[in-house]
């Protein structure tokens, strides 16, 4: 995760200068039963706390945490606005990931870390500065804290 940090410094250092609009901190998640049973079958045991950072700029999202199988991962992805309604805001979060052993509808593969397309709803409550917000994946549902800046 240092790593991760750093290279938003140097980055976001070297550029024009750039408000991030939110930042992501902790994630914690729920599986169903047949992933969990899934997972163990491939000698996996679920994380439910994935102690995720990200930052978020025009819609930009660079992330890193612990995916549900304990390994760290990164996300590089945007935010697509589905739906606004009173308080809560319908997206679709769309990009990469990097850290899992396989993606979605391939094998199970606990050698190499692999880059995988990502495309996750989300279902967030705006009224305050603190928005939760809920994700959508697959063998489960997500929970992250968004701090709007």
């Amino acid at each position: 995760m240092k790593k991760l940090a750093w290279l938003v410094l140097v980055v976001l250092g070297s550029c024009q200068p750039v408000a991030a609009d939110g930042i992501y901190t902790g994630m914690w998640s729920w599986h169903t039963p047949a992933y969990k049973q899934e997972a163990a079958s491939h000698g996996n045991v679920i994380n439910g706390n994935h102690h995720l950072i990200a930052v978020e700029t025009d819609g930009w999202i660079l992330g890193e945490y612990e995916n549900s199988f304990s390994v760290e991962s990164q996300l590089f992805a945007k935010r697509f606005p589905l739906l606004t309604a009173s308080h809560w805001q319908l997206s679709v979060i769309g990009g990469a990931v990097h850290g899992y052993y396989y993606c979605e509808g391939e094998a199970w593969n606990n050698k190499e870390k692999k880059t995988c397309p990502a495309a996750i709803p989300e279902l967030r409550y705006t009224r305050f500065k603190l928005q939760p917000a809920v994700m959508v994946f697959a063998g489960g549902v997500a929970v992250a804290l968004r701090w709007e800046l």
